[in-house]
């Protein structure tokens, strides 16, 4: 600026410029053009540090924001996108013009960003990634929270509970832990005699599953749904099935939406199963009538 003598020629698009941003806190400047990139600078070299890739149409705008560490740029395709300068690496995309946008402004270093598009539409955006991390991270803490508080449960022999919250975390295979253990610690207790009620788990957890409201008979369908695919998990699919049988009035199950298409899906494994049951009882015969031949012997 001293003598006005030229620098420098950044010559790297393959089309027109539409917008320049320096950084106030390096020597990079960028740049936006009608090639759909964004390129990063340094103004040390002069050459190309990154090459933002993303959009499908002319990038109109460009700006550092976070102290550097991220740009934000907004184009013809009606797309802001937020980029991560150290990786190039496409953050976010703001999806919210239904036209071209000819203008982005910042404040607080991107905590607020205005943009407006050829509508004469105006949108106002803010940062809350700081809240997204907090959220995230309390969802994490209750989950911990809820794990341990499933493995009490299951110490404890709170099968109503335990089941219940396995349910709540909406993992398969917890849930399917608890009915495997409930039922291993029932199996003596298990009396199918005249004038007693078959017990499929145990009481306390056949009870649980006999007041289970719609939403959560699907959810349990669909977990044995895919259980039953599976020779070393399908018994357990059958066992909860026949307690929701045993349970619930058929026609209101049947009334249930999404339920015929999951039994319809259950159906065809399950006569597999069966097949494959019933020729191993048959194959089972075969080592009677040897007992019974070598009687003979004797």
């Amino acid at each position: 600026l001293e003598n006005g003598e030229l620098e420098a020629t950044l010559a790297n698009h393959k089309r027109g410029l539409w917008d320049v941003s320096f950084c106030q806190y390096d020597k990079l400047l960028a740049t936006s053009s009608g090639d759909k990139t964004v390129k990063i600078w340094s103004l040390d070299t002069f050459s190309v540090m990154k090459t933002l890739e993303g959009h499908t149409n002319a990038v109109q705008r460009c700006s550092f924001i976070n102290k550097q560490k991220q740009l934000i740029s907004c184009g013809a395709d009606g797309l802001i996108k937020i980029w991560d300068c150290s990786s190039g690496e496409c953050l976010k995309t703001l999806d919210g013009h239904n036209n071209r946008l000819w203008a982005l402004s910042t404040m607080n270093d991107g905590d607020m960003i205005v943009s407006a598009d050829a509508d004469g539409v105006f949108q106002f955006w803010k940062d809350c990634t700081e809240q997204e991390i907090e959220e995230e991270q309390e969802k994490a803490k209750l989950q911990v929270e809820q794990e341990q508080s499933l493995q009490n449960y299951m110490s404890k022999g709170d099968w109503t509970n335990a089941f219940l919250l396995a349910m709540t975390l909406d993992h398969p295979m917890r849930l399917f832990n608890v009915l495997k253990r409930a039922l291993g610690e029932s199996r003596s207790r298990q009396d199918t005699e005249e004038g007693k009620i078959e017990v499929i788990f145990n009481e306390e957890l056949d009870q649980a599953i006999s007041i289970l409201n719609d939403e959560q008979l699907i959810l349990l369908m669909k977990r044995c749904r895919d259980w039953n695919t599976n020779a070393k998990t399908h018994t357990i699919a059958q066992r909860t099935i026949r307690c929701i049988l045993m349970h619930h009035n058929i026609a209101k199950l049947s009334e249930i939406p999404g339920m015929v298409k999951i039994v319809d899906a259950i159906i065809p494994y399950t006569q597999r199963h069966f097949t494959r049951v019933d020729n191993l009882v048959e194959q089972s015969y075969i080592l009677d009538y040897a007992l019974v031949e070598m009687d003979k012997l004797f």
